[in-house]
């Protein structure tokens, strides 16, 4: 009791604290690390992108509204293993690699960020396509954690490999076309000339390129 009173008294400048007061003491820094808890929660809600963040234990501390629909309906509750959350919705081998770059992060504080990051989800069909960023923080409480910001890039993934399809399907007819074809550059310099072309005009599809139409 006398060592209790006497480290009361040196944090109070030789004025014993009383249990009532104590305990005063201990509710308002409780309420004051919740109000921390809920701002630094608020400023997360408030991202346009998608945020998980871990503690030191790799356990979910938050996960903003963004980012919950790439869980796919997985309870992401805080205190949850971050482990047991990804192997649910990865194969083992994905879910190691993710969880390597977490600890890795949470050790030596360097950031880490991949992108188009192919997400072959658990029961959908067909990938998920992420841009996704690591950064070490200090959470409000003073333990250390990670953000995991990210961003689902799916639809614009998709629309290029649509284009590259495309570009590839064209590509084939105009060399396979029956028909003398060319395209040329605004100053009538040849860019492009099917086998045909060339065999009409009797320039190699080489020589084409260094000419122009009106030559």
């Amino acid at each position: 009791v006398a060592s209790f009173m006497a480290r009361s008294t040196e944090k109070t400048g030789g004025i014993p604290l009383r249990p009532r007061a104590l305990a005063t003491a201990s509710l308002a820094k409780e309420k004051a690390l919740r109000a921390s808890h809920a701002q630094f929660s608020a400023i997360l809600d408030q991202s346009p992108v998608g945020v998980l963040l871990v503690d030191a234990r790799l356990c979910v501390r938050h996960v903003n509204a963004k980012a919950r629909p790439a869980f796919g309906g997985i309870d992401v509750a805080p205190g949850r293993e971050l482990g047991g959350i990804l192997r649910q919705i990865w194969p083992d081998g994905t879910a190691e690699e993710i969880l390597r770059h977490f600890r890795s992060t949470l050790v030596t504080g360097e950031s880490y960020h991949q992108q188009r990051f192919p997400a072959a989800l658990r029961g959908r069909a067909q990938p998920e396509y992420f841009d996704w960023t690591l950064h070490r923080l200090t959470l409000p409480d003073g333990d250390m954690g990670v953000a995991c910001y990210f961003f689902d890039v799916t639809s614009q993934v998709l629309t290029e490999q649509t284009l590259k399809e495309n570009e590839e399907q064209l590509r084939i007819t105009f060399d396979q076309a029956a028909v003398g074809m060319a395209t040329a550059q605004l100053d009538g310099r040849i860019e492009r000339a099917n086998p045909r072309f060339a065999e009409i005009t009797g320039y190699s599809t080489d020589e084409l390129l260094e000419r122009t139409f009106l030559e």
